[in-house]
């Protein structure tokens, strides 16, 4: 996906586009899947579609998680944030670019963002479940645009690597990146399958 005309890239609106995008594209994309296509893989070695939607489930929801501990201690600010942008540090500026489709580089995923069992994969619930989760990410960016929060100034811990602190915007462009990686990856796997 481009960066969005008229909008700063790493605003607080610029994120809530990016998390509404995932919703509208993931339904549009998902919804005339039928169900044996969805849970079918290109490969053995290869996630299906549904695979690649539960690890999105997965992953987001834990740093959903995250955000929310960071939100609940920010303070409010008199900061106005709607048009601020908050960009992340080099670090994660690299780390970023590293998930950014289309991706040369694959990546092992770990217990805790493993894809549900193949048994519990139905269309419906997985894709309902990635509605909601953008729908939250929402939420909260719009939680931190009303109390003016400094997305750069709450840190957090990475949900894996718990010694290494991230801020709430780098946590948002993390999680948003990883969206982009995977929904790029369910188009491909499509395209493998039909």
């Amino acid at each position: 996906m481009a960066n969005l005309p008229g909008v700063k890239e790493y605003t607080i609106q610029w994120y809530i586009t990016r998390f509404s995008d995932a919703r509208d594209r993931a339904i549009s994309f998902c919804q005339p899947i039928s169900e044996p296509l969805f849970i079918q893989r290109p490969a053995e070695d290869r996630w299906s579609i549904a695979e690649c939607y539960s690890h999105l489930n997965e992953f987001g929801e834990i740093y959903l998680e995250n955000i929310r501990d960071g939100l609940a201690t920010a303070p409010t600010s008199s900061v106005e944030n709607e048009e601020r942008p908050f960009p992340p540090r080099l670090l994660w500026k690299g780390v970023i670019k590293l998930f950014a489709p289309p991706y040369r580089l694959k990546m092992k995923t770990v217990k805790p963002f493993s894809p549900a069992s193949k048994a519990r994969l139905k269309k419906q619930p997985v894709l309902d479940r990635f509605v909601h989760l953008q729908d939250a990410f929402i939420d909260e960016l719009t939680t931190a645009w009303v109390n003016s929060v400094d997305l750069n100034k709450i840190k957090v811990s990475n949900p894996l690597l718990k010694f290494v602190r991230m801020t709430l915007s780098e946590s948002f462009a993390v999680a948003e990146v990883h969206q982009r990686r995977h929904i790029w990856q369910a188009q491909q796997v499509w395209k493998q399958l039909t």
